[in-house]
């Protein structure tokens, strides 16, 4: 009788907020647990908020109040997605002998749909060096 693979490709694991070795070693052990319930492919998602990747225009700091403009943080979106990829890489090849095979996945929180346009070009810009292999929309309103 013939053996029937399944494969599972729906599955994502929420990478760390914070990249310590705690954090770190808790998704490692995820993906042990996963390998032992026969999964062979998981996605790792990075999910970005809107105050991540949007950085208002001259124009619209105009139009914020002191306060709104109070609230902006400068958020290093670059300097973020290296430490993502950095460490999926370090994971990929951790497991690519358990035969795990793992895929980088983005999950963009969207509040205004006019804000799409710069997290897209920043994410998938030809000169960017690692690109995601899904992509996920949220939106956070109608």
């Amino acid at each position: 009788m013939a053996q029937s693979k399944h494969m599972q490709c729906d599955l994502n694991i929420p990478f760390p907020k914070v990249t310590d070795k705690k954090s770190l070693d808790q998704l490692e052990l995820i993906l042990h647990t996963l390998i032992e319930l026969n999964y062979t492919h998981v996605a790792i998602n990075k999910q970005l908020t809107p105050k991540m990747y949007f950085t208002p225009s001259k124009k619209q700091k105009q139009q914020m109040t002191p306060k709104e403009l109070q609230s902006l943080e400068e958020f290093d979106l670059k300097a973020d997605l290296e430490t993502y990829f950095k460490h999926f890489e370090i994971l990929e090849q951790k497991f690519k002998s358990k035969q795990l095979k793992l895929f980088t996945r983005v999950t963009v929180e969207i509040d205004d749909p006019n804000q799409l346009g710069s997290v897209f070009i920043n994410l998938n810009s030809p000169s960017a060096k690692n690109r995601f292999d899904l992509v996920a929309m949220l939106p956070l309103s109608e």
